[in-house]
Formats: structure tokens, sequence, C-alpha cells
């Protein structure tokens, strides 16, 4: 990932430079929109974050010149404002995104409201990423090809000519696929290496296949609708489930928005239509060029962020803290604290933000954490998700860390007694990614937070 990050900012350098001239060009002037799948985990984005700093692109993980932005958010900025397509952006429409990716195929629901006099989009329902890309088939295809063609030879072919094997797989197929619509099979050009190695008897084989020939890979009817309605299925699935969601909140969604490189697909919108339009969705659209509306959109999303007023909350967010012991708590988990002389209640989880709670794109949630031993150097929590609202303790099986907060004391010497000694933590839950800020009620100053995430 660094070195196609790495790629990429030199080659934005070098357009900016030709444009303004090397001198005024500085890479610490430059904000970056980078688009992630909306189904990433914190974890995995905090690796992207990771990924531009060693690429070059910032110099810290926590720089405020990178921005990293959920495609299908970006496709709906994007779709919504196409000349070819134009969809109604008016208070009170509603839309569901289909953002069908190579790798992913994210989900996400939004309501127009209008705040601040501006209109801006608020999520239904909590968004759902699927891995059900348009690179799943190119296995399958692959898979066919050996099986066409003689396993062995095919393979020893490849073994000698990655490049003719990519060029196979990247290009002539992936042209096939796109022009893909339900209506014939696909016919796909050979690589001359690849003519010479399969024997001739092989190739003239592929003149009994309905409509193949002896120079090309045939790939019938059949096969190419298995090949897309095994990955077709499942988005139907997703958004089926999604529609479910918004129905049972009290919304009609109007418009299905299908974005993304495999959203061009004829076939995929055909299908989508086919399930959807004028039953559960007035209408299916897609933009006029469907593999360029995310990165349309995250510029827009760069520059207005707040377009996107509210989200959806995937899981329910906390901290694992503990509590003084009151009759009626578990007693495996009643914990003798000597150094205050106290008895506890540990593993407790004390929720911030509920599952499915809709939470605006700067609002802030405050917690004050005491410290607990005598002289304790830091305050360290965990902060933990599950996906739903019944559990209270963090060793619940729905339960999952999420990642370690550490915030310093500058004086330990004055954690003396501990509960007098606390930290005000504001959390950040409504933007694409989870912020923390943390302040020491004794010396009123801004702590240096590290927060280490722990899993997907």
């Amino acid at each position: 990932m660094s070195d196609l990050l790495r790629f990429l900012r030199e080659m934005a350098v070098k357009s900016l430079q030709e444009q303004w001239g090397s001198a005024r060009v500085s890479i610490h002037d430059i904000a970056w929109a980078v688009t992630v799948p909306a189904d990433w985990s914190d974890a995995a984005k905090q690796t992207m974050r990771n990924a531009a700093v060693d690429a070059g692109m910032v110099s810290s993980p926590t720089s405020r010149n990178l921005m990293l932005v959920h495609e299908p958010e970006a496709a709906a900025m994007a779709s919504i404002k196409d000349q070819v397509h134009p969809v109604p952006f008016t208070e009170g429409q509603t839309f569901l995104v289909v953002d069908a990716g190579g790798g992913t195929v994210d989900i996400t629901t939004h309501e127009v409201v209008r705040r601040d006099l501006q209109l801006a989009l608020s999520e239904v329902t909590h968004r759902e990423g699927i891995l059900a890309g348009s690179t799943n088939m190119d296995s399958m295809f692959m898979d066919y090809a050996k099986t066409l063609l003689g396993r062995d030879a095919f393979e020893q072919w490849a073994e000698r000519n990655p490049r003719d094997v990519a060029t196979l797989k990247h290009k002539a197929w992936e042209e096939a696929k796109v022009a893909f619509d339900g209506t014939a099979g696909a016919i796909i050009d050979p690589m001359p290496s690849l003519m010479r190695a399969i024997p001739e008897e092989v190739w003239e084989g592929m003149e009994d296949l309905e409509g193949g020939s002896a120079d090309s890979i045939h790939v019938p009817l059949h096969i190419m609708k298995y090949f897309f309605d095994s990955l077709i299925d499942q988005i139907r699935q997703a958004v089926q489930r999604c529609l479910d969601r918004a129905q049972a909140a009290g919304v009609s969604v109007d418009y299905m928005l299908i974005a993304g490189g495999f959203g061009g697909s004829p076939y995929l919108i055909q299908a989508m239509r086919d399930a959807f339009e004028h039953q559960l969705v007035k209408d299916v659209v897609c933009p006029g060029v469907p593999s360029q509306a995310v990165l349309k959109g995250a510029t827009m999303y760069a520059q207005s962020p707040s377009t996107v007023y509210a989200r959806r909350s995937r899981f329910a967010y906390g901290v694992r803290c503990s509590t003084e012991w009151r009759d009626g708590l578990p007693q495996n988990l009643k914990f003798f604290e000597s150094s205050t002389n106290t008895v506890l209640c540990m593993e407790c989880f004390s929720a911030m933000v509920e599952y499915d709670e809709l939470v605006e794109h700067d609002q802030e949630v405050e917690h004050r954490f005491s410290a607990v031993r005598r002289f304790q150097p830091s305050m360290c929590f965990g902060i933990f998700a599950c996906n739903n609202n019944r559990d209270h303790y963090t060793n619940a099986p729905a339960m999952r860390k999420l990642a370690e907060l550490t915030m310093p004391i500058s004086d330990p010497s004055k954690v003396d007694p501990p509960r007098n000694y606390s930290m005000l933590v504001k959390f950040s839950f409504g933007a694409t990614e989870l912020e923390v800020t943390a302040f020491d009620e004794q010396t009123r100053e801004e702590v240096e937070t590290s927060v280490v995430f722990v899993a997907d």
C-alpha cells in the first residue's frame, strides 16, 4: 500500500509543480483525501494512515492534512450532482448507495436534510459492506480457462509468462467482464504466447462450443451468468437487509444510486432494476461514469465534510472501567484494590454511543476518568464495542476490544487520593474515524493521548 501511495504522491506533486511552479508547492501545504470502504475498521484505517506516512504524504498518522473518505459517501455526493442522470436533491429525499468496486461492495442509506441553510446527508441506518466486488470473478475465470485449455499446459505458460497472465486477467478478461450485459457469452482474444503454449487440437476443439472459434477463449452465456450471479445474489441480499432496516425505521427509500467500477456493469444495473425498481425504490440510477464517482465525490467531500451531517453508529462504543462494588453486581468481577482499600467491580462497560444511534459529524461525547491507584503514572482504558445495546460488561461474548487508550499523568505524585485526580476525555464517533482528545483537569492542559487499535 505504501508503494502505491508513494507513486500517487509523486504524480500529484509533479502535476502541481508543473501547474504552479516547484517553488510554490510544498508537501506540507497539500491536503490528501484517501478513499476507503465504509465498512473498514478503525484498525484498518490506522494502517492506511501509517502507510500514508511511509509514502511521504504526511509526517504523522494524526496529521489533519490526511482525510479518509468513505467511498459510498463520496459516490453519493458525486451521483446527486451528476448531470447525465440527475437525481432530485431536495429535502426529504432518501438514497440508497451501492458502491460496487473491485474488492468490496459498500451500501449506505441517506436522507437529505437541511442544516445551516445547506442541504446535507443524514444516514438512515447503519452501513453494510460485503466482499462481493468484481475481482472475485477473476479467479473463477482463470480456473475456467485452465479447465478449458488444459491445466498443466496453462500453468506452465503462466509460470513462464507472468506479464501475459496479467494482460489476460486485467485487460482482455476485464474488458469482457465490463461489457457483459447478459445477452451473449464472452469472446476473449488470447495472447500469442498462450496460443503457442496450448496444443493446436485444443484450440480446434473450441469450435465445438456454441459461439466459439479456434482462435479465442469462449465463455458461454450460462458460465458468464454463473460468474456474475454468485456475486449479485450477495449484493441483492445486502441491499434487501438495508432496505428492511430503513423500513423498520419508518423510512421509504426513493432512489438507488449505483457507482464504482463494478457499478458500471450493465448486467449488475439491470439485476438491481429487476429486483428493486418500482417495487422497493422508485428508480435505480447510475452516474455517467460510475468508476469515477468516488474520485469526484472525494474531492467534494474534502472541501465540505459536514455535507455528511450525521452517521449511524455501527456498534455500541464504550470504555472498560471499574466502579465501586454494590449488591447485585457479578460476583466473578469483584476485586479488592489494596492501595485505596476499596472493593471494585471490574470489566464494566461504560457506553458512550449506542448501537445504530444517529451521531452528528461534530458531536462529542465527554467522559470523566478518575485514577484508581495512588501515584499511577498514566491512565489506561480499553475502548470496546459490540453490536447490541444489551451487554454491560466487557467480558460478554459479543464484546470486542477495539483499542487501548493511554493518557500520561505529568506529575504522578499528585495522584493522592486517586479519586480526586481526573481527566476529561472527549470522543468523536460521528466522523469517518474515531477521534479522542483529553484534558488534565488538575493542570487544565490538553494531554497527548495514545490510541492503539488492536482489533479489525
